[in-house]
């Protein structure tokens, strides 16, 4: 809903147009590197003048919150929206965002119960969250990551891939801990899945089940260690069953979409389509199931299929998806209470602490 302009007011309009969109930056309607509306959208949205327009952006580069890129428009910066906060009581979280734009990230069901549990455990502390993302081409990302960690306490990096984002967070002393990273860490508390386990469980229900034809699904880097540990886990499950695994044994994906595994799977010749399948997460899972079923395949009669990361897509979907359980609630609480721990004082050695992950078995197996 967009908020009115007081024209009666004794307030300059322009004065009042910062007003609104510092509130908006502030309360995260805009992310950092976000793109704010064009001076002509505002000027269309406010019926103001160009002039007014201009010197409320003006304030705004001024006073930090945001900075403009010639030919291309204002995006967000993090100075001002420090400004009000105090170094006690933020918390920074480093994540991917995957060409969403910052309110999309709520919706997206592998990121929404992370971000969710995050944010109700620091705030049952009295802390609360400021997010920055690591893909964003507007972002010079080491220089915002250090600009962010000046006003924080401690931070928080999601499945991050470069270790060297944590050593700059210990250069500048900032306690910090990695959930469910994809590359080793060494210098901050770490707490994951046990993606090997995790993956050798659901291969190894399906070989239980009798299938003898199981493919592997995923969308991810293939240089990660976040990808070996799931195909590791996978082929020893496979080759305890006196299964050979194949190029043909792991399939990649162009992305994390629903369309994208859709696509692919519709594309598939039928000598090609396995009895079972095992994905990294539930978008994935549910683009091969539309894909198979429009081909007049039946789930599970004739392909079975385990979605991962057990997001809400895997209740709301008809038939509901069988997943693996990341444990997102009990991460995250470990690794507040280690992140807050650090905060406090804390000196003990960093800690890598692994979950076993769950499988919630429902109608795809």
């Amino acid at each position: 809903m967009t908020e009115k302009l007081n024209k009666d007011s004794q307030q300059t309009l322009y004065s009042q147009l910062y007003t609104i969109l510092t509130n908006q930056i502030e309360s995260g309607l805009y992310g950092i590197g976000e793109k704010i509306p064009s001076t002509r959208e505002l000027m269309d949205r406010y019926s103001l003048s160009m002039k007014t327009v201009r010197s409320a952006i003006a304030e705004l580069e001024a006073d930090g919150y945001i900075r403009s890129v010639p030919y291309k428009g204002s995006y967000v910066d993090s100075r001002g929206i420090h400004k009000k906060q105090t170094k006690g009581n933020v918390i920074g979280i480093l994540m991917k965002r995957n060409g969403r734009k910052f309110h999309e990230i709520g919706s997206d069901p592998i990121f929404s119960k992370l971000l969710y549990y995050i944010e109700q455990h620091l705030r049952s502390k009295g802390y609360y969250l400021i997010q920055l993302y690591s893909d964003d081409e507007n972002l010079d990302i080491y220089t915002e990551l250090k600009n962010v960690l000046d006003v924080v306490s401690g931070f928080i990096f999601l499945y991050t891939i470069d270790p060297e984002l944590i050593a700059l967070a210990n250069r500048q002393d900032t306690p910090s801990v990695a959930i469910n990273p994809v590359c080793d860490i060494y210098d901050a508390d770490v707490v994951m899945i046990d993606r090997e386990k995790a993956f050798y469980d659901a291969t190894k229900l399906l070989v239980d089940q009798g299938h003898r034809k199981i493919v592997y699904v995923d969308a991810t880097f293939r240089n990660t260690i976040g990808y070996y540990d799931r195909v590791r886990g996978f082929t020893r499950a496979m080759q305890e069953a006196g299964l050979e695994v194949t190029d043909t044994s792991l399939i990649h994906i162009e992305s994390w979409s629903i369309s994208a595994a859709e696509r692919y799977f519709s594309q598939l010749e039928e000598r090609e389509i396995a009895t079972a399948y095992v994905t990294t997460n539930d978008v994935l899972a549910i683009g091969i199931i539309k894909a198979l079923t429009e081909r007049g395949l039946e789930i599970p009669q004739d392909v079975s299929v385990i979605g991962g990361k057990d997001t809400q897509l895997a209740t709301a979907y008809s038939p509901a998806l069988t997943s693996i359980n990341y444990r997102d609630s009990e991460i995250t609480q470990i690794a507040i209470t280690q992140l807050l721990e650090r905060i406090h004082g804390s000196k003990d050695s960093f800690r890598k602490t692994y979950l076993y992950a769950s499988l919630s078995i429902r109608e795809t197996t």
